[in-house]
Formats: C-alpha cells, structure tokens, sequence
C-alpha cells in the first residue's frame, strides 16, 4: 500500500490571510467589528494587559474596553490610544468595582454588552 501524500506546507502571505477573512462593509465603524473587554492589569505586570490589548487591535477587535485598577489606568489610557480604559479600584475581598458606574457596567447585566471578554491577563 503507497504511503499517503502529506499535505504541503505553504507560505501565508498578507493577500492570502485577507482573502481568509470576511469582507468589511464600507459604512461600517468599530461597533460593527466586535467588542471587547479586557479586565486585566497589576503593577508588576502592566505589559500583559498592553500586549492583550495591542493584540486585539491588530487581530481585528472594533472596541476594546480595557477594565484595570485604578492606579495603573492613567497610565494605559497614555499607552493603549486604540483602547477605552475603565478604570476599577480593588476591595478587601480583591475584587475589582467600576470607580464609576460606567454604562451600568455590572458583571451580570452589561457583559453582554461586550461579545467577548479577555480576563485575568496580571490580575493579582
């Protein structure tokens, strides 16, 4: 029995990955593109939420909405211009409450809001 032919590898070229995705209608903005929630960030590992945030941008995201501590959110409004901030301030039972009621953002009734949600990248 002759062996079976394997597949061959190929080159991903900038023209063949376009041609992967779906075509973007011309009126649209970056609501249309997907939205997204990034609740991420701690002082030792501010460049997590970055390198999630930068990512998401370049993969396609509309909006990202990045949900941080307070401290730190100052900082990644300057870093991350393609990125609403949220900024969060932590409990004594470390979780993370909206500094402003913000949408009415709640866990419960406004992450459908957002049609994905990143969570965790250097939480502490």
């Amino acid at each position: 029995m002759p062996p079976k032919a394997q597949p061959k590898a190929i080159d991903l070229t900038d023209v063949l990955a376009a041609a992967l995705l779906p075509p973007r209608p011309a009126r649209g903005h970056k609501g249309t593109f997907g939205k997204l929630l990034v609740i991420a960030g701690s002082v030792d590992y501010a460049g997590a939420a970055l390198l999630v945030c930068n990512a998401a941008g370049r993969a396609g995201a509309g909006l990202v909405t990045l949900a941080t501590v307070e401290s730190l959110q100052p900082l990644f409004a300057a870093k991350v211009v393609e990125a609403t901030t949220l900024s969060c301030r932590k409990t004594t039972s470390r979780k993370w409450i909206p500094k402003r009621r913000w949408r009415g953002f709640s866990t419960t009734t406004t992450m459908p809001w957002w049609w994905a949600r990143a969570c965790g990248p250097a939480c502490r």
